[in-house]
């Protein structure tokens, strides 16, 4: 095996919890979530009241809600029990949902009133309790919590998988922990920043915008479906004077195109899941001339973000290019393997292996898909504990990474996994 070596562009290494950083900073957070169709309020007390009956370390908990007061509330609760949650969005299949819950060991699901029926119909009988948010936060004792260890697990997210089954990946609070602080460090992401949470609940790029918070900017929780409109999210932007946006390449088109997208107060503008290309890039400078793009890169196993790429709006080719996915997050290092025994040459494109801080424990139930993804590789420094990716990439004389596409029949559909050996499974 002969390796490519794309070293980091610094290194340092944060070991604490997520909860660790929210409450050092819990004065300033208070003021910095903003509800559609509520108010914080006495967050932090709810949590505490709440979270006393969900006190195993580790114990993993399912949280069914939209973008909403309620969702946050839910995710604090099982973090402060030193819990694990399981995020479950009301758009995905019932049948999905419901595979994760059972195969997770997940015992307890948080929902919301609206959604108690949903809850029901996925809870597996006779194991799982349903308990609405709003009550378990109403009746509840207060209660005194401890931190989690930094090791605990934070949440388990579900992906497709190619055996047909989807797998859970789980993260842990320090490399949770370490993606925020990069992401407030590199981005400044300050009292200023209003971000705009609308992605999903089950994939995993939601989750930084569900703790934006934590590192002192603003999230607005957008509500049920906006992420599917474009005119919707522009309206939102404009009330709620949304600056900081992260969407999926197949979104930024559609939003570019939307009547008012120039008018909107973006400053920052993140992209994400998918290839983004140059022309697209000029488009969204072109419509908000001063804002900061960012082309993001990284996988659910490697906890959110593993790279990132500030964009030259005036160095854009004119051809309609695929961006770099750029330098890799600060403690982790990119490494580019072939099995080749020659060595691998410069702009060559082989497979890119992730290594360092925010990788994650492994598949939740399956050793032998965790030692086949998750592999020990020889470098300079010795021994590494690596992911393997699945993607090729190349590197460019100036240390850009490149995405050049899969080495399997895994294809991003708006930002999602599809296996194509799950679909030809549920055919057959």
């Amino acid at each position: 095996m002969s390796i490519q070596y794309v070293a980091p562009n610094r290194s340092f290494v944060v070991l604490q919890s997520i909860f660790k950083i929210a409450f050092s900073n819990r004065n300033r957070i208070r003021k910095r979530l903003s509800v559609i169709r509520g108010t914080l309020g006495k967050e932090r007390c709810a949590c505490d009241r709440s979270a006393r009956r969900r006190r195993r370390p580790e114990s993993i908990v399912g949280v069914l809600a939209e973008a909403s007061l309620e969702l946050q509330l839910a995710v604090w609760d099982v973090l402060r029990a030193g819990g694990a949650y399981l995020p479950l969005s009301p758009q995905y299949p019932g049948a999905r949902l419901r595979y994760s819950i059972e195969d997770s060991g997940a015992s307890v699901i948080l929902t919301t009133a609206d959604l108690i029926g949903d809850a029901n119909a996925i809870a597996p009988e006779p194991d799982a309790k349903v308990i609405v948010i709003e009550d378990a936060v109403r009746h509840t004792p207060q209660c005194v919590l401890t931190s989690p260890d930094p090791r605990n697990l934070a949440y388990v997210i579900y992906t497709l998988g190619s055996t047909g089954r989807p797998k859970g990946v789980m993260i842990e609070h320090y490399s949770l922990a370490h993606q925020m602080t990069w992401l407030a460090d590199t981005f400044d992401l300050a009292r200023d920043v209003r971000i705009l949470q609308k992605t999903p609940f089950s994939f995993d790029a939601a989750q930084w915008e569900l703790f934006a918070p934590v590192v002192g900017a603003t999230t607005v929780m957008a509500g049920s479906d906006d992420y599917r409109d474009p005119e919707r999210l522009v309206s939102v932007a404009l009330r709620h004077r949304i600056n900081t946006l992260q969407c999926v390449p197949t979104l930024w088109q559609a939003l570019v195109e939307t009547p008012g997208f120039e008018d909107t107060p973006l400053k920052k503008i993140f992209s994400g899941g998918e290839a983004l290309t140059s022309c697209l890039a000029i488009a969204l400078g072109d419509a908000h001339p001063d804002v900061t793009i960012v082309n993001l890169y990284g996988s659910t196993e490697t906890t959110i973000n593993a790279s990132s790429y500030t964009i030259d709006r005036h160095a854009l080719p004119a051809s309609d290019a695929v961006l770099p996915i750029g330098r890799s997050v600060t403690g982790t290092e990119f490494t580019i393997v072939s099995e080749d025994l020659p060595p691998v040459n410069p702009g060559k494109a082989d497979e890119l292996l992730i290594s360092g801080t925010q990788l994650a424990r492994g598949y939740i139930g399956s050793a032998e898909l965790t030692n086949s993804r998750f592999v020990t590789v020889k470098m300079e420094k010795g021994e590494m504990r690596a992911y393997r990716t699945g993607d090729l990439a190349h590197q460019t004389p100036d240390g850009l990474t490149c995405f050049a596409g899969r080495i399997d029949n895994q294809v991003k559909l708006n930002g999602h996994r599809v296996e194509l050996d799950e679909i030809r499974l549920g055919i057959e």
